[in-house]
């Protein structure tokens, strides 16, 4: 009886060991946010909302915003539109990820003096937004390593301006922006920064839009917008050093796209496996001292 005891609680304890290790990592990590329905914060899988076309009744003096907000691996995308002409205050709608990046020596390759290379952020970002009347909008990218990117292009009725902090904006065709209206098309670029190698690194990432019309409207089309680029390298970096994330959709420096889940084995499968185990044991013990 006591050696049947003491193999239950090595069952147990094994049963704890295949859980523990079977369990998906937390990151990946998706938030998406629009008006009148609850926000989506850091969930495991990639997230999509959407309200509108009809009017939405969130609120009583809102008569129609048609918003969606969408991230998966390696993307986001916002939209976000203000129909009323009327007196409807301020709006936004928002979609955020975060991953962790790992830089890593090539085979072969010296590690330099302090073990940090300096690294740039790619970003292909595209989109337009325009109003009418008396408005205000923003799309904005924030985000980074460090929270040092805060990319900002803003209209009205008589201006509209881009504000680069800690990146750049590199196009092949001028940037539109005029008199309420202005559109982006080209590739983020974020400024140089050193980054340690070998150690996982909390890359985290926002693309919102937001504005008012009192009165007025206004509409923001980032929907296919900010994306890590695909086939081309993710982040700058000197050669003979790469990165990779901890889930598998960034690969030596590339998008592969996401990774595929294991399921994790259910715990009551496990503890069957366990008791069906210990009744073998049990009969051949029993079977022994007979």
């Amino acid at each position: 009886m006591r050696g049947s005891v003491r193999f239950l609680i090595g069952i147990a304890g094994l049963i704890a060991v295949l859980s523990s290790g079977s369990r998906v990592s937390a990151a990946p990590l998706y938030s998406a946010d629009v008006p009148c329905l609850p926000a989506v914060v850091n969930s495991p899988d990639p997230v999509a909302l959407s309200v509108g076309v009809e009017p939405a009744l969130c609120r009583t003096d809102l008569t129609e915003i048609i918003a969606s907000a969408d991230a998966s691996p390696g993307h986001l995308g916002v939209g976000l539109k203000d129909t009323d002409s009327g007196l409807t205050g301020l709006w936004s709608a928002d979609a955020s990820f975060s991953d962790d990046v790992i830089f890593s020596a090539l085979p072969g390759q010296p590690i330099p003096d302090g073990g940090s290379i300096p690294v740039e952020l790619n970003l292909d970002i595209a989109g337009h937004i325009a109003g009418s009347g008396s408005f205000g909008a923003l799309v904005r990218v924030t985000g980074g390593f460090g929270n040092g990117l805060d990319f900002q292009l803003r209209i009205g009725p008589q201006d509209c301006q881009i504000v680069e902090v800690g990146a750049t904006l590199h196009s092949a065709l001028p940037t539109e922006c005029s008199q309420g209206s202005g559109g982006v098309d080209g590739v983020l670029v974020t400024d140089t920064s050193l980054e340690p190698i070998d150690q996982a690194l909390h890359l985290a990432l926002q693309l919102e839009i937001s504005g008012f019309a009192n009165p007025g409207n206004f509409a923001g089309d980032f929907v296919h917008s900010l994306d890590l680029p695909s086939g081309s390298d993710i982040f700058t970096l000197p050669d003979g050093f790469t990165a990779n994330d901890v889930d598998g959709f960034i690969v030596n420096n590339r998008l592969v796209g996401p990774p595929t889940a294991v399921p994790e084995p259910s715990s009551a499968l496990l503890l069957v496996a366990g008791f069906a185990v210990l009744l073998t044991f049990r009969r051949r013990f029993g079977r022994t001292h007979a």
